[in-house]
């Protein structure tokens, strides 16, 4: 995608007070200057960039209507909700930083990108909106019918969630380990630069005179390897750790699409289902005396029926 828009997300303000306190986030999109050199000024540099605030519950409700209006799309995750420790500087700073990412991730999907939903968020001008729509790259989107014609005949996403789940407990597990070893390590630079420190002590006594250069010695090589212990734990916290977290929030993000699609397919099937019924009664009651309005009230439900169908096919 053509990046149009550079967007950040700064200043956490906390708003409220006691059980209704929340923190809202500023927004500013501006346009890229990239963008701006080859449109020449125009309608994009007069619109110039908008800046709105918004609080986490907004993301979580836009995040939902996109997922509503994209059948199909996997919405890039959001943070998970936290009651304790929410307004901890940390905690808000790192939020921060996952909202960014959420709307960078947004605006250079293809889809969600060219969205009213992600634009009216935003407050972007038209001039934006149709610029964003401009540089979106094509979406393909295998269409039922071509599914259809695969030559096993089979449902290619049959096994997607079944998929997922097996994704999730295996990025579980390494992250569990990850961050046992992670606690080791933390541990054992502890323990080294308590030993570096009492080594260190031990070699000022007078009666350990003879021994301390060679305690000198020691006490600074326990302490490199202890800084070497606490390096590598942190390596772990922001870069493995961070990345797990952030594949099993997108492997929960792909599992949500699959179970919508799941409950499309078992709302569809329990359609034809009643649809075969009413058709059943239907042929059942035609051209008997007396049964013309019944008839008529079978005609009309399976009409519905049928667009109910058409409709879940669509979505589906």
């Amino acid at each position: 995608v053509v990046r149009v828009m550079h967007i950040t997300v700064c200043e956490p303000t906390s708003e409220g007070y006691g059980p209704r306190r929340f923190t809202t986030y500023r927004i500013n999109s501006d346009v890229a200057e990239a963008v701006l050199a080859q449109s020449l000024g125009g309608e994009l540099a007069a619109a110039g960039g908008t800046s709105v605030r918004r609080r986490f519950n907004d993301f979580l409700r836009l995040r939902n209507e996109l997922m509503d209006a994209c059948p199909g799309i996997i919405v890039p995750p959001l943070p998970e909700k936290q009651t304790v420790g929410r307004f901890d500087p940390t905690f808000v700073d790192k939020r921060r930083r996952a909202l960014e990412s959420f709307l960078a991730r947004c605006c250079a999907h293809p889809v969600l990108c060219a969205s009213p939903l992600l634009a009216a968020f935003l407050e972007w001008p038209e001039a934006v909106r149709r610029e964003m729509a401009k540089a979106a790259p094509p979406a393909y989107i295998p269409s039922a019918d071509a599914w259809a014609r695969r030559s096993d005949g089979g449902d290619p996403l049959k096994s997607a969630l079944a998929d997922v789940a097996h994704f999730e407990a295996q990025a579980r597990k390494i992250r569990g380990v990850l961050k046992r070893e992670q606690q080791r390590d933390l541990e054992r630079s502890v323990d080294l630069m308590e030993l570096a420190q009492g080594l260190a002590s031990f070699g000022q006594a007078d009666f350990n005179y003879s021994l301390r250069p060679g305690l000198s010695r020691m006490s600074g090589a326990m302490g490199v390897v202890s800084t070497v212990c606490k390096v590598q734990a942190e390596a772990d916290t922001h870069t493995l750790l961070s990345l797990l977290k952030e594949y099993l929030l997108l492997a929960g993000a792909i599992a949500e699409q699959c179970r919508r699609r799941d409950a499309v397919i078992k709302g569809l099937e329990a359609i034809h289902a009643e649809l075969k019924a009413a058709q059943q009664q239907l042929t059942k009651h035609t051209g008997k005396a007396g049964a013309e309005k019944k008839t008529a009230d079978l005609d009309t439900k399976i009409g519905d029926l049928r667009q109910k169908a058409a409709d879940a096919e669509t979505r589906l």
